[in-house]
């Protein structure tokens, strides 16, 4: 087992998983929506004996992230498929998150990709999801329609979406769901290539609420 260093948020969500201070446990059932690349997070929820699945678009970022979880030992449920869509039915898991990956989507469609994570969550389960926000700096392309907050840009040849956020603007996004905890972000890289960049964050840890039944 290779010694990776992850995203922060990525221990603050398990560290709420695996502790639960004073509350009731998170089920091992775990879906990561954008699960794809060569460092995939899921690996790291294997190692504390959680259940996890994963899903991306991307044939080769899922074959990479499975060939990382198989030099790992860490068995995952690896499917190539769109978040907007999940290929699961109803209230299967007990935490579904996305890390970096809702981002890179025009705001309807995170819209339509966080209902699906609601729809696949078990009632009582957990769900994760980020926003970039707007005092993220420089901005992260091409503002295509002023106001829109969806930011274009080319990387290796490929049109990129940033999608940024008002932090108060998010609150439509997590609509049904409970908020159980939140945390802000920020880095400032002094060293980037044409000055420093900030980048700031909003991640949420939301419940689906048992009333619902």
């Amino acid at each position: 087992m290779r010694n990776v260093v992850w995203s922060p948020t990525l221990y603050w969500l398990l560290g709420f998983v695996v502790t639960r201070e004073g509350g009731e446990a998170v089920g091992r059932k775990v879906l990561d929506c954008g699960a794809g690349g060569a460092r995939p997070p899921l690996a790291l929820f294997a190692r504390y004996g959680l259940e996890p699945y994963g899903i991306d678009i991307s044939e080769e970022r899922l074959a990479a992230a499975g060939t990382f979880c198989e030099q790992e030992g860490a068995a995952a449920d690896l499917r190539c498929a769109d978040m907007r869509d999940i290929p699961f039915p109803n209230e299967t898991f007990d935490l579904v998150y996305e890390h970096s990956s809702m981002c890179h989507m025009v705001k309807r469609d995170i819209g339509r990709t966080v209902a699906e994570m609601r729809r696949v969550l078990k009632v009582g389960g957990y769900c994760s999801i980020g926003f970039i926000l707007d005092d993220t700096r420089p901005p992260m392309g091409v503002e295509r329609e002023a106001g829109s907050g969806e930011f274009w840009r080319t990387d290796d040849g490929e049109e990129i979406v940033h999608s940024v956020f008002a932090a108060e603007e998010t609150a439509a996004y997590r609509a049904g769901l409970e908020v159980v905890r939140t945390a802000r972000w920020t880095t400032v890289d002094e060293e980037a290539e044409g000055g420093p960049v900030r980048s700031s964050w909003l991640v949420y840890i939301l419940k689906k609420p048992i009333a619902e039944r």
